[in-house]
């Protein structure tokens, strides 16, 4: 038996004594009940009702299953009910920090489905593409892009991955079209994030992809380089996950010589088992998480 929903339209019938009653009681079609009627039956290797004009009766195997069926319908709604007063009886505050991109352009609708899952449970969110110290308790919960954490006190899984591509408002490509390789960017005015500190690795690379001559502009902050390229005031290198949400920008046509960005949600091995933390984690995850690699469209 492939959906436990089966159970309740048995019931449902037994009940109302007909796929059509049941329906209007339940409020969905009657070919649906009909149909999930008929799977039941298959699966279970078993007729459980008579069809006659006046109605379906229960057959003797219906008969002998109907109680147990039931009491699984007790079970569920039980199960149900104890999950949500699990759900509402987890409370604390988490500090969860992101980098400013990932909470300005991912996680508000996220954050907002937990809060009503778990009202109790109160946020302090702190953007920053700086690595916070988990540690010493900077933050309870991470968001990182990059690479799998190899300090062995941090606990955390890989949410997504995701490619950087030449990003342009839409008015910017329909007047000055979209270059179609990377030799053609030096043709457009170019927008650089360039944060403080000393580069890395990634930074490095991303660097070398625009020509130096045709930057224009270096904001410090990849939310200022979203506003700026929203602003049409030239091309700048963003994540793919933020230019699909906004539907002023578009992306080259360009495969760009960068790694793969993994976007990873982690907290430190002392905090991993706190319920509000790891309800936080979970809840993030399965509403994130995506486990094939974009293409290079």
């Amino acid at each position: 038996m492939d959906d436990w929903d089966d159970i309740r339209w048995f019931l449902a019938v037994a009940e109302h004594g007909s796929t059509l009653a049941a329906a209007r009681a339940s409020r969905v079609s009657q070919s649906t009940i009909f149909r999930r009627i008929t799977a039941l039956e298959t699966a279970l290797g078993l007729p459980l009702f008579e069809r006659r004009s006046s109605g379906y009766t229960l057959t003797e195997d219906g008969a002998a299953l109907l109680p147990i069926a039931a009491e699984i319908a007790a079970n569920v709604e039980r199960l149900t009910r104890v999950a949500a007063e699990r759900q509402r009886s987890v409370a604390g505050t988490v500090r969860l920090s992101a980098p400013e991109i990932v909470l300005a352009h991912v996680l508000p609708p996220v954050i907002g489905r937990f809060r009503a899952l778990y009202p109790a449970v109160k946020l302090e969110l702190v953007a920053t593409d700086r690595r916070v110290d988990l540690a010493s308790g900077e933050a309870d919960v991470a968001l990182r892009g990059g690479l799998a954490p190899t300090d062995p006190s941090l606990f955390g899984r890989r949410l997504t991955y995701d490619r950087s591509v030449v990003a342009a408002s839409r008015a910017y490509a329909d007047a000055a079209g979209l270059p179609q390789s990377l030799a053609d960017l030096r043709d457009h005015p170019l927008i650089r994030f360039d944060p403080p500190g000393a580069p890395t690795a990634l930074l490095e690379q991303l660097i070398a992809c625009l020509p130096d001559e045709a930057v224009v502009l270096r904001p410090n902050t990849m939310t200022a380089v979203v506003a700026a390229v929203r602003g049409g005031l030239g091309l700048g290198i963003l994540p793919r996950f933020v230019v699909d949400r906004e539907a002023d920008l578009v992306h080259a046509p360009i495969v760009l010589p960068l790694p793969v960005f993994e976007l990873w949600i982690i907290t430190h091995e002392r905090r991993r088992h706190s319920a509000p933390v790891r309800a936080l984690m979970d809840f993030v995850a399965a509403y994130v998480l995506a486990g094939q690699p974009p293409s290079d469209a």
